[in-house]
């Protein structure tokens, strides 16, 4: 499982072989090396037979939140896909943060579709719908 790890401002594996008893965390995607982040933080993952798919929310010193993806090929070795975040807030529904990715691979269209939240930095209160080629409010 791949978690918020908040006093590292990292992404973390944890793992178990029941769903009850978890290994320490180990950062797998720390800040560093992601000009655009300070902290980052929420991540979803997607196995694929091409590998290891994660959006994450990267977050600059409290003012603005984006979305970042990153790949692996083991789920432990994540590069960086961009050296930009993949989404950040343009829409005025969206203010200074997107966070939160939810992402599903629609095999018969061969596409990604991408749920977020948007707003304000601490509280968002609304929902983001995206693909590879659009950005709509529901």
């Amino acid at each position: 499982m791949w978690v918020s790890w908040r006093p590292k401002r990292s992404v973390a594996l944890v793992e178990s072989k029941d769903g009850l008893s978890w290994t320490a965390p180990e950062i797998v995607l720390p800040p560093r090396g992601i000009a655009w982040a300070d902290d980052i933080n929420r991540p979803t993952v997607l196995k694929r037979s091409d590998g290891y798919h994660m959006w994450f929310t990267g977050q600059t010193k409290g003012e603005r939140s984006s979305i970042g993806y990153a790949t692996s090929p083991d789920g432990k070795t994540w590069l960086p896909m961009s050296d930009k975040p993949v989404l950040v807030p343009e829409k005025p529904w969206e203010k200074v943060a997107l966070m939160c990715p939810h992402v599903l691979w629609d095999e018969q269209a061969k596409l990604y579709r991408m749920w977020y939240s948007g707003g304000e930095q601490y509280e968002p209160n609304a929902i983001g719908f995206a693909t590879e080629w659009r950005v709509e409010e529901i």
